[in-house]
Protein backbone atom coordinates (compact mmCIF):
# COMPACT_ATOMS: atom_id res chain seq x y z
CA UNK A 1 0.00 0.00 0.00
CA UNK A 2 3.07 2.67 0.42
CA UNK A 3 4.57 1.49 -3.06
CA UNK A 4 3.47 4.69 -6.01
CA UNK A 5 3.20 2.07 -8.47
CA UNK A 6 2.86 -2.30 -8.26
CA UNK A 7 3.43 -3.93 -11.66
CA UNK A 8 1.92 -7.64 -11.67
CA UNK A 9 1.56 -10.48 -13.87
CA UNK A 10 0.25 -13.98 -13.24
CA UNK A 11 -1.90 -16.93 -14.05
CA UNK A 12 -4.76 -18.12 -13.16
CA UNK A 13 -6.64 -21.22 -13.22
CA UNK A 14 -10.48 -21.03 -12.90
CA UNK A 15 -12.25 -24.34 -12.36
CA UNK A 16 -15.64 -25.09 -13.25
CA UNK A 17 -18.23 -26.58 -11.24
CA UNK A 18 -20.83 -26.34 -13.42
CA UNK A 19 -20.24 -28.24 -15.85
CA UNK A 20 -18.84 -25.80 -17.58
CA UNK A 21 -15.43 -25.00 -19.55
CA UNK A 22 -12.64 -24.54 -16.62
CA UNK A 23 -10.76 -21.13 -17.64
CA UNK A 24 -6.80 -20.52 -17.78
CA UNK A 25 -5.96 -16.70 -17.34
CA UNK A 26 -2.93 -14.59 -18.13
CA UNK A 27 -2.58 -11.07 -15.89
CA UNK A 28 -1.03 -8.29 -16.71
CA UNK A 29 -1.16 -5.45 -14.31
CA UNK A 30 -0.68 -1.92 -13.74
CA UNK A 31 -1.70 0.19 -9.93
CA UNK A 32 -0.99 4.06 -9.71
CA UNK A 33 -1.67 4.94 -5.68
CA UNK A 34 -2.02 8.45 -5.04
CA UNK A 35 -1.98 9.81 -1.45
CA UNK A 36 -4.32 12.48 -0.69
CA UNK A 37 -4.93 14.67 2.00
CA UNK A 38 -6.83 13.56 5.24
CA UNK A 39 -4.98 10.62 4.69
CA UNK A 40 -7.24 9.51 1.90
CA UNK A 41 -5.35 6.90 -0.77
CA UNK A 42 -6.75 7.14 -4.45
CA UNK A 43 -5.49 3.84 -6.60
CA UNK A 44 -5.77 3.27 -10.63
CA UNK A 45 -5.71 -0.46 -11.50
CA UNK A 46 -5.39 -1.11 -15.59
CA UNK A 47 -5.76 -5.16 -15.64
CA UNK A 48 -5.79 -7.27 -19.04
CA UNK A 49 -7.10 -10.61 -18.60
CA UNK A 50 -5.82 -13.18 -21.75
CA UNK A 51 -8.53 -15.94 -21.14
CA UNK A 52 -8.53 -19.56 -22.75
CA UNK A 53 -11.74 -20.94 -22.16
CA UNK A 54 -12.77 -23.85 -24.08
CA UNK A 55 -10.91 -23.65 -26.65
CA UNK A 56 -11.74 -19.84 -27.07
CA UNK A 57 -8.98 -17.29 -26.91
CA UNK A 58 -10.20 -13.92 -25.89
CA UNK A 59 -9.36 -10.91 -23.79
CA UNK A 60 -10.53 -8.59 -21.39
CA UNK A 61 -9.27 -4.75 -20.30
CA UNK A 62 -10.37 -3.81 -16.82
CA UNK A 63 -9.98 -0.65 -14.84
CA UNK A 64 -10.52 -0.34 -11.50
CA UNK A 65 -10.70 3.16 -9.49
CA UNK A 66 -10.38 3.09 -5.69
CA UNK A 67 -10.24 5.27 -2.28
CA UNK A 68 -9.48 4.45 1.10
CA UNK A 69 -8.66 5.44 4.24
CA UNK A 70 -7.05 3.50 7.35
CA UNK A 71 -9.12 4.39 10.67
CA UNK A 72 -7.73 3.55 14.22
CA UNK A 73 -9.95 3.32 17.13
CA UNK A 74 -7.90 2.44 20.07
CA UNK A 75 -6.32 -0.92 18.93
CA UNK A 76 -8.79 -1.80 16.52
CA UNK A 77 -7.55 -0.68 12.63
CA UNK A 78 -9.58 -1.05 9.69
CA UNK A 79 -9.30 0.21 6.19
CA UNK A 80 -12.48 0.97 4.79
CA UNK A 81 -12.67 1.87 0.68
CA UNK A 82 -15.07 2.10 -2.06
CA UNK A 83 -14.25 0.90 -5.93
CA UNK A 84 -15.66 1.33 -9.06
CA UNK A 85 -14.69 -1.06 -11.77
CA UNK A 86 -15.43 -1.31 -15.82
CA UNK A 87 -14.63 -3.90 -17.63
CA UNK A 88 -14.07 -4.36 -21.83
CA UNK A 89 -14.56 -7.89 -23.42
CA UNK A 90 -13.49 -8.34 -26.16
CA UNK A 91 -16.11 -10.78 -27.52
CA UNK A 92 -19.00 -8.35 -27.23
CA UNK A 93 -16.58 -5.67 -28.29
CA UNK A 94 -18.03 -3.48 -26.08
CA UNK A 95 -17.87 -2.14 -22.40
CA UNK A 96 -19.77 -5.00 -20.52
CA UNK A 97 -19.96 -4.97 -16.72
CA UNK A 98 -20.10 -2.26 -14.41
CA UNK A 99 -19.07 -3.14 -10.71
CA UNK A 100 -19.45 -1.01 -7.14
CA UNK A 101 -17.55 -2.45 -4.29
CA UNK A 102 -17.68 -1.22 -0.35
CA UNK A 103 -15.87 -2.65 2.28
CA UNK A 104 -13.11 -2.94 4.86
CA UNK A 105 -9.63 -4.58 5.57
CA UNK A 106 -8.48 -5.74 9.39
CA UNK A 107 -5.57 -6.38 10.20
CA UNK A 108 -5.35 -10.10 11.74
CA UNK A 109 -1.22 -9.95 12.49
CA UNK A 110 1.40 -8.43 10.72
CA UNK A 111 1.13 -10.35 7.85
CA UNK A 112 -2.81 -11.55 7.58
CA UNK A 113 -5.34 -9.16 6.77
CA UNK A 114 -9.57 -10.51 6.90
CA UNK A 115 -11.52 -8.35 3.91
CA UNK A 116 -15.15 -8.04 3.85
CA UNK A 117 -17.11 -6.07 1.20
CA UNK A 118 -20.47 -5.76 -0.57
CA UNK A 119 -20.48 -5.79 -3.98
CA UNK A 120 -23.24 -5.03 -6.79
CA UNK A 121 -21.91 -5.85 -10.37
CA UNK A 122 -24.09 -5.17 -13.85
CA UNK A 123 -23.80 -6.91 -17.02
CA UNK A 124 -24.56 -6.19 -19.92
CA UNK A 125 -22.45 -8.11 -22.41
CA UNK A 126 -24.98 -10.97 -23.03
CA UNK A 127 -28.53 -11.83 -24.17
CA UNK A 128 -30.40 -10.09 -21.21
CA UNK A 129 -29.25 -7.39 -18.81
CA UNK A 130 -27.99 -9.48 -15.28
CA UNK A 131 -27.66 -7.89 -12.28
CA UNK A 132 -25.43 -9.33 -9.20
CA UNK A 133 -25.54 -8.59 -5.44
CA UNK A 134 -22.70 -10.36 -3.48
CA UNK A 135 -21.47 -10.23 0.06
CA UNK A 136 -17.96 -11.75 0.31
CA UNK A 137 -14.70 -11.93 2.67
CA UNK A 138 -11.30 -12.11 1.40
CA UNK A 139 -8.17 -13.59 3.65
CA UNK A 140 -5.08 -12.04 2.45
CA UNK A 141 -2.10 -12.99 3.07
CA UNK A 142 1.31 -10.91 3.06
CA UNK A 143 4.97 -12.56 2.55
CA UNK A 144 7.12 -9.71 2.36
CA UNK A 145 7.12 -6.80 5.01
CA UNK A 146 4.24 -4.51 4.46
Amino acid sequence: KHRFLLLRVGYRYLHSFSGGSDEHRGVLEATGRYPLAAGLLVSNRGRIDLRFIGGEDSWRFRNRLSVEKEIVIGRIRTTPYARGEVYYDSRSAEWSRTEWIAGAAIPIRRRLEVETYFSYQNDTGGDVNRQVYAIGAVLNLYFRNR
